[in-house]
């Protein structure tokens, strides 16, 4: 499992780019993806599986944003920076 800094690297986007930007946040929707998965039918987790399902969701939204943009922008999706 990612480290807490190789966590907060994934989500910094390597430039505010477009393409960067959602494969930062893909990456990080990887990981806590597998936190999810392995807190799974712990009771004993309950709190921390629904706080990563919440960064989940909302690192989906993000991923969901970035290719809306990379699709607007078209050519441009690496020249422009973003900032949601």
């Amino acid at each position: 499992m990612p480290t807490t800094s190789g966590m907060a690297a994934a989500r910094r986007p390597r430039k505010n780019r477009a393409r960067a930007r959602r494969a930062d946040a893909d990456a990080y929707r990887q990981e806590l993806r597998a936190i999810v998965d392995k807190l799974e039918g712990r009771e004993d987790a309950a709190y921390g599986r629904a706080t990563a399902i919440y960064g989940l969701r909302h690192t989906e939204a993000g991923i969901a944003w970035a290719d809306d943009m990379i699709k607007a922008l078209g050519d441009r999706a690496d020249q422009v920076a973003l900032e949601p």
